[in-house]
């Protein structure tokens, strides 16, 4: 109960929220998915699960951030480190066919960006949103075992909220292309990587939870 306790701010945040998002629309050949123990943002043809991929010594420009988003970024980047969760910026082993955006390993507790993905700074961004949802998923029952839980679909009221707030491709892809025991973590995420300082404070609690024992 306590644990649930330090997610109530974000509860109320969402509620507040009186004008869902318009989501980005997705191409029509794109398909989201996860993979068993990582929450991954990426796009595949045949639906099935990306093998993680692997740092390489290839370097690409980095993209432009305005200045609100580059001390965006470094917030997050702060509060990561605070909890312990490796964020790393890589070149990504792509596939004809599919597009690898990024990935939460909650085994290692590893956070990857595939910056050879991005085409702009708020696709970064929203990628960079988009995985730290999973982190907060993973950090309400601890960060220390596999555990995972979409915490905000359980409530009714807010489930509506999030689904008005999707545009009908991603409910689509995300009925279609994943896993059902999956689909409500990617409903929060893709609804949350447009609000990017809810999930900030989802990550907050998380400092919050590993400070008071």
């Amino acid at each position: 109960m306590k644990k649930l306790l330090l997610f109530v701010l974000l509860i109320a945040g969402i509620l507040l929220l009186t004008a869902p998002a318009t989501a980005k629309q997705l191409p029509s050949q794109n398909l989201h998915y996860t993979c068993p123990a990582v929450n991954s943002q990426g796009l595949a043809e045949d639906g099935k699960c990306l093998n993680p991929p692997h740092q390489s010594e290839i370097e690409t420009p980095t993209p432009m951030f305005s200045l609100e988003q580059e001390n965006l970024v470094h917030q997050y980047q702060e509060i990561l480190a605070l909890v312990k969760i490796s964020l790393s910026d890589e070149q990504c082993e792509q596939q004809p066919g599919l597009i690898l955006y990024g990935y939460y390993d909650r085994i290692d507790n590893l956070m990857v960006i595939c910056k050879d993905a991005m085409k702009h700074y708020q696709e970064y961004v929203e990628t960079l949103v988009h995985e730290s949802w999973h982190a907060v998923q993973d950090c309400i029952d601890g960060l220390d075992n596999p555990d995972t839980t979409a915490f905000l679909t359980q409530d009714p009221e807010l489930l509506t909220t999030i689904l008005n707030g999707l545009s009908p491709a991603q409910v689509e892809n995300i009925l279609h292309n994943y896993e059902k025991a999956d689909q409500a973590f990617e409903v929060e995420a893709f609804f949350l990587q447009k609000y990017p300082h809810l999930v900030l404070k989802g990550l907050n609690t998380c400092v919050s939870q590993m400070t008071s024992g």
